[in-house]
């Protein structure tokens, strides 16, 4: 006896870790990023006046810092008032923006599941009986929860009725229901919370997107307002040049 009592605590010891184990798994680790094997040194031999650590200084890479309104640097107010367009008129830039907001929405999407549901529906029917119907009667619906794995449903919905018609009498059967459902994924594998990750690395790669086209859209703009700028000054060259051989020209007439 005390063998079999034994027996069933160990077996049920051995369930409750496996379900542990279960609940702890993640199939999708967060991911680290290999370390980068440098050169201990270059096959070039540095120069003989070359002394370490004068005159060099170390690299900080900005890629990520925001680069503002760069372009005020010019003092140019045309061309400040080109740049502020390009965010509202570039449809580059508008799809983008689009993107990033379409993966943030997957984000709040994806993150909801992590919560429970509750839906409800109500619904109310009247009906009428006329003299030679019979005698009705209406049954109110009953509640029930069913259990799935990984997923646990409710419903339940009450109804109310009044007036009900005998025989060779009119009546109103008003009917009134309110059914609600109520689900929950548990999270076992860690699918919600790696399509959560999932969706944030996109919209962070959309959001750096719309940084890249931004930024290039209002270089290019820049590059071709100051080349038109160019052409006006040359065009302003060439008619001075040529009022000057006109004159030139009249005087030895």
């Amino acid at each position: 006896m005390k063998s079999k009592t034994r027996t069933n605590r160990i077996t049920t010891g051995a369930a409750f870790a496996a379900a542990l184990l279960l609940c702890s798994c993640n199939p999708g680790p967060k991911y680290v990023k290999p370390p980068a094997q440098a050169p201990a040194a270059f096959k070039e031999a540095p120069p003989q006046e070359y002394k370490e650590g004068v005159g060099w200084k170390i690299a900080e890479p900005g890629d990520d810092r925001i680069r503002g309104n760069w372009w005020e640097v010019y003092n140019d107010p045309q061309l400040n008032a080109l740049e502020e367009q390009v965010k509202i008129s570039n449809q580059t830039v508008v799809q983008a923006e689009a993107n990033f907001r379409s993966a943030r929405t997957a984000v709040s999407t994806a993150r909801a599941n992590l919560f429970p549901t509750l839906t409800a529906s109500a619904s109310y029917t009247n009906s009428k009986f006329s003299q030679t119907a019979r005698t009705t009667s209406v049954v109110p619906s009953a509640a029930g929860v069913t259990a799935t794995t990984g997923t646990t449903t409710g419903s339940g919905a009450t109804s109310t009725t009044n007036g009900v018609a005998g025989l060779g009498t009119t009546g109103v059967v008003n009917t009134f229901s309110l059914p609600l459902d109520l689900s929950y994924t548990i999270d076992f594998w860690h699918k919600v919370r790696n399509t959560i990750a999932a969706n944030t690395y996109t919209a962070q790669a959309n959001a750096a997107d719309v940084a890249t086209a931004l930024l290039t859209t209002r270089a290019e703009l820049a590059q071709d307002y100051f080349q038109v700028r160019a052409l006006d000054a040359q065009r302003v060259i060439l008619r001075d040049t040529l009022e000057n051989y006109r004159r030139a020209v009249e005087l030895t007439q």
